[in-house]
């Protein structure tokens, strides 16, 4: 399972009704035969009241996803005039906390870098240092984190992922969550 926000679902700020590319980031996993639950929406931040925690956490209770993977934070950093990078991560962290008691094994838990911001203010920074709170976060805790090895390209817009940028990660991660399962069944 896949909890994402436009860069999960693959919104193409080029289209005008807001449709997303034919081939986001979770159909590589489809092709290399992984079964994915996606639920992506553009503009969507970490879930920060009760309602909207209890209500991810009933979803992924529901599923029972081997792997539950969770790409957000940039709009919580976007949506603020000067960005906070204590907020955002904050508000992982409580998500992250609440849902890590439906999973056996918290390496389950794979906590995904956002791509890097490039707009003008102090978002690039923050984007960066939320990803390196995150990747301490989720090896404090036992969680699994992701970062492409590789810039990723950005639209125009300095925030959403071209189709090549979808690519890149698509083909990452398939290789990260290949590597993650030869290991688990080597060490089990």
């Amino acid at each position: 399972m896949i909890i994402g926000d436009s860069n999960t679902y693959g919104w193409d700020p080029r289209d005008f009704f807001g449709e997303p590319y034919k081939k986001p980031w979770p159909k590589f996993l489809k092709e290399a035969g992984f079964e994915v639950l996606v639920d992506a929406m553009p503009g969507r931040e970490i879930p920060h009241f009760a309602e909207s925690i209890n209500s991810k956490i009933a979803m992924i209770k529901k599923e029972r996803p081997d792997i539950l993977m969770i790409m957000l934070g940039s709009n919580d950093i976007l949506n603020m005039y000067e960005p906070n990078v204590d907020v955002a991560f904050d508000r992982m962290k409580n998500f992250a906390d609440n849902i890590k008691d439906s999973f056996e094994s918290a390496a389950n838990i794979i906590l995904m870098a956002i791509p890097k911001i490039k707009i003008p203010g102090g978002y690039p920074l923050a984007g960066m240092q939320y990803n390196a709170c995150l990747k301490q976060f989720a090896l404090d805790l036992g969680f699994s984190f992701f970062k492409c090895d590789k810039e990723l390209p950005l639209s125009y817009d300095g925030v959403h992922l071209t189709e090549e940028g979808h690519g890149m990660l698509g083909k990452a991660v398939v290789r990260y969550i290949k590597k993650v399962e030869t290991e688990s069944a080597t060490y089990e």
